[in-house]
């Protein structure tokens, strides 16, 4: 027997219908950030993310160093214009003397230079010595590899800071270092250290958080690790 709808009957239907489809919208909702995370959790959305990434800063600005900052390297020209390698001290001391007048604020050497390459070591180590601004590179001993030391005689200065690198699958560098410590003494990676003789110039320097004591400070801004 058939009977006319009311207007209570007509609310209670769309109330349940609602009900309804909020009860269903809600446990979709919790099942898909429950496989959203699990799928994050076991690391299957990374190269996802990582493509996304690696997007973003190809679409960003290059950004070029600040012009007091210098960094020495040899290239493929640089040997095929000396004719030999590896270039004699003598050439670097040569290049770190002209760059030095110029007056940069900080001189990075990407170069290892542990093992003389004569001539010219006495004046090579005279000239880093002589200029608290230069840099040199060294690689940081790490499990069982002995690491790259700095020359011997900035080993007690503080000048040297290492060049080491996290390489991520399939040769791309998406992350840099700023320290690396053996649980005794640490080193900051070159880039970090030429930017703190940089800053230095502006009255900004490095020192641990006065709160949070483990965290690094810089100027005003805390860096936690």
């Amino acid at each position: 027997m058939w009977r006319e709808a009311t207007g209570a009957d007509v609310l209670s239907r769309i109330r349940k219908a609602l009900n309804s489809v909020l009860g269903i919208s809600v446990v979709l909702a919790v099942l898909v950030f429950l496989a959203v995370y699990a799928a994050r959790q076991q690391g299957w959305l990374q190269p996802l993310e990582l493509v996304a990434y690696d997007w973003l800063l190809r679409t960003q600005s290059v950004r070029k160093a600040p012009p007091r900052v210098t960094v020495v390297t040899i290239t493929e020209q640089d040997i095929q214009t000396f004719g030999k390698w590896p270039i004699p001290n003598d050439v670097l001391a040569d290049a770190l003397e002209r760059i030095v007048a110029e007056g940069p604020r900080a001189v990075g050497i990407d170069i290892y230079t542990d093992i003389p390459i004569p001539p010219g070591r006495d004046r090579l180590e005279a000239v880093m010595l002589s200029n608290p601004r230069i840099v040199a590179a060294m690689r940081f001993p790490r499990g069982g590899e002995p690491g790259i030391p700095p020359p011997s005689v900035l080993a007690d200065t503080g000048q040297f800071a290492f060049t080491d690198w996290i390489v991520d699958p399939k040769g791309i560098l998406r992350r840099g270092l700023l320290i690396l410590d053996d649980g005794v003494d640490y080193v900051f990676s070159l880039p970090f250290q030429l930017a703190l003789h940089y800053l230095s110039f502006e009255g900004v320097g490095v020192d641990s958080d006065p709160d949070i004591p483990e965290y690094m400070r810089i100027g005003n801004t805390t860096i936690p690790p």
